[in-house]
């Protein structure tokens, strides 16, 4: 089933997370500079109350992926890392 996803992460794992996520998918979007105010981790706001931002990454794709975010989850204790995915309409 070919399924959507955005990724939500600390934009300072970006590119190691960018770098396991290539072994599964060959096409991706970047939104580089993301602010968040959630309840899932911290604020970032790029503010000196509320230091950093998030990096946001959309693609598709067919493969099983929960092993890749299982991981990411465990490094990050869950914070300043979240999934959201939906079943692709369109092919």
């Amino acid at each position: 089933m070919l399924r959507s996803y955005i990724v939500f992460i600390d934009a300072g794992f970006e590119e190691e997370f960018r770098r396991d996520l290539e072994q599964y998918v060959e096409e991706y979007f970047i939104v580089p500079r993301v602010l968040a105010w959630s309840q899932f981790f911290n604020p970032m706001l790029d503010t000196v109350v509320w230091p950093g931002h998030m990096v946001a990454i959309l693609f598709r794709t067919e493969v099983e992926l929960g092993g890749l975010f299982n991981k990411w989850r465990e490094k990050l204790k869950g914070k300043g890392f979240r999934v959201y995915a939906w079943e692709s309409m369109i092919p």
